[in-house]
This record gives structure tokens, C-alpha cells and sequence, in this order.
């Protein structure tokens, strides 16, 4: 992103200044003095909005981190912030979301794309949704013992019961009309 290196003041708005000022803000940033002196910088919405979400999502990983700087017995789902669902799970699984959300912190400050993130949570939330409920729960995280399994024979072959007595009123095939 090209950084402002002019400062427009109001009045170049008025006249040929005005298209160079949007030339600017397009390529990157646009910086412009108002007239009680506060400075103003113009940006692309999508890339605005790219930096807005990225700094929401950075504040939930702080809050996070901060949360899982305690030990676990003090935890609450709460701590957790916008992130409260992750408290179902353990430890290990936590902290690899944490990896997993910080990693895609830093891909999409790069990219200034906020999407990956978006991806990495979406599907963390999903996992915490199936944890959430007791018998998805057991099946996601029991151990498997050898007496789960059982040999597999041959496929059988398929038997087709016979078709009772037709009594006139249907046609001996299903299919005809």
C-alpha cells in the first residue's frame, strides 16, 4: 500500500487537486489537513474494513492468550472472551487452536485479507459445537480398543423377496404404468 506522501489541505479539493487526491487514496492512502487542522487519511473501504476485523480478531488472540497465561483450574469460559466456546476444549487442543489462530493472524495481516482467519476460527467453532454434545463427544474422543473392530467377510449377495400373489389390481411389474 503506497503511503501518503503529500498532504492535501481542503481547498485543493476544489479543483484539479481533487482527481490527484483520489488517484492517491485508490493506490493507497490520501492524507488530508481539515480546516480546524485535524488531519484525515482516505483508504480503500474493503482495505479500512480488512484493518478493522483484523484488530477485532488481534483482541480476541490477546484475550486468549491472556487466558491461557493462567493456570487452567482458574479458567473460565468467560475469560475467553468472544472466544468463550473454546472452552470445551482441553489443554493440548486449546493450545493448537491458539497456534493456529496466531498463524493465520500473521498470514492475514500480510495479505490484509481477513479470511483465512475467519476460516481457522469457523472451523475451530464447528469441532467445539460437535464437543459440545455428549454423545458426538464420545465418539469424537473415545479410545478405540481392539474389540471394536470385527472382521469383515465377504459382501453378500443381495436376496429378492418374492413379489405376494398379484389379485388382478396390480400390474406384475411395479414399473409398468
Amino acid at each position: 500500500m503506497a503511503v501518503a506522501d503529500r498532504t492535501y489541505q481542503a481547498s485543493d479539493l476544489a479543483g484539479t487537486g481533487r482527481r490527484e487526491f483520489l488517484a492517491q487514496a485508490r493506490s493507497g492512502e490520501a492524507r488530508l489537513r481539515d480546516t480546524d487542522g485535524t488531519s484525515l487519511l482516505m483508504v480503500r473501504e474493503a482495505d479500512y474494513r480488512a484493518l478493522a476485523a483484523l484488530r477485532d480478531w488481534i483482541l480476541a488472540y490477546l484475550v486468549l492468550e491472556n487466558a491461557l497465561a493462567r493456570p487452567d483450574h482458574q479458567r473460565v469460559a468467560a475469560d475467553l472472551g468472544v472466544l468463550a466456546w473454546a472452552a470445551v476444549f482441553d489443554n493440548d487442543d486449546v493450545g493448537e487452536f491458539r497456534r493456529e489462530l496466531g498463524d493465520a493472524l500473521i498470514r492475514a495481516a500480510a495479505a490484509r485479507d481477513v479470511a483465512v482467519v475467519i476460516r481457522v476460527v469457523e472451523d475451530w467453532h464447528r469441532t467445539a459445537r460437535a464437543l459440545s454434545d455428549p454423545a458426538s463427544r464420545a465418539v469424537l474422543t473415545g479410545e478405540l480398543r481392539d474389540e471394536d473392530f470385527v472382521e469383515a467377510g465377504p459382501p453378500s449377495t443381495v436376496v429378492e423377496e418374492e413379489e405376494p400373489a398379484d389379485d388382478g389390481e396390480h400390474a406384475a411389474n411395479p414399473h409398468q404404468g
